[in-house]
Parts: C-alpha cells; structure tokens; sequence
C-alpha cells in the first residue's frame, strides 16, 4: 500500500514537473500567451492560458522548437507576426479564428526583402508592445526586458 502511494505520488509530481518545464505564461499589454513546447518538433503559441493536455484545435501558431518568433500587439488586439528569417518559412503554420493578424516572413533570396522585412520588424518591435520568443532556447523578451 505504501509503495502504491510513493509510486503515485512520483508519477505526479514527474507529470507536473514536464508539464511545467515545457509550458510557459507570458502577460503582455495585459493579454496573455501560453509557449508550449512538445515533443515532436513543435512549439504552440496560444493566445490566453492555455492547459489542456491535447494540442489546440485554433487560435494558435505552430512553429519550429528551433525556431523564434516576435508577436507585436496593435491598438486593436490584432497580432503582427514575424518568424526568424534564418528559419525556412514551412516551419510556422498560423491557425487563428478570432484573431485579426499580419504574418511577415523574409523571401530569403532576395537582399530587399530582407531589408525590408528588417526594417518593418524594427519599427513594429520598437513602437509597438511586443513578446519575443526564442523556442529553441525557451526564453522571451516582452518590450525589451528579458524574462
């Protein structure tokens, strides 16, 4: 009975431990973002709190556990969104049903695109309330400061 108990109790807190490792909460401008990062090469960025144990079925952003992304928040709730340009742009898939967005992504072959690109991605950073998110490293900037 005791080791019934022991091995529960472990089980538990193993489950909280990975649950809590790879889910992380971010507030910002007063709206949250859930960063789940799962096994199988895939982060979920999840407007709100998310905690359900399935993957989301809309509102969210798929993106590569290598990859980063900057969401910046407009006056009127709606995302602009920019993926690493050093990330090949299959990696981030966007499926959002009731959220207004702009998704800005690099063509990688031409020098002006990516000037270009650079400079829409500063502007927005600088003027804008933002959340930055390097999946690889699962660490975030939210309007400059590291969290």
């Amino acid at each position: 009975m005791v080791k019934k108990f022991f091995i529960t109790i472990m089980v538990l807190a193993m489950f909280v431990f990975v649950w809590s490792q790879f889910r992380h909460f971010y507030i910002v401008n007063n709206i949250s973002f859930t960063v789940w990062k799962r096994v199988g090469g895939y982060c979920y960025v999840i407007p709100g709190r998310y905690y359900s144990l399935k993957k989301p079925k809309k509102d969210y952003i798929r993106v590569s556990n290598v990859g980063s992304l900057l969401i910046c928040l407009k006056n009127d709730s709606s995302l602009v969104l920019f993926n690493n340009r050093y990330i090949d742009n299959d990696s981030v898939y966007i499926n959002f049903k009731n959220y207004k967005f702009e998704y800005y992504s690099p063509n990688s072959r031409s020098i002006d695109e990516i000037k270009k690109w650079d400079e829409m991605r500063s502007v927005n950073r600088r003027n804008l309330p933002f959340l930055e998110v390097d999946i690889r490293e699962m660490s975030a900037v939210i309007d400059d400061k590291e969290q």
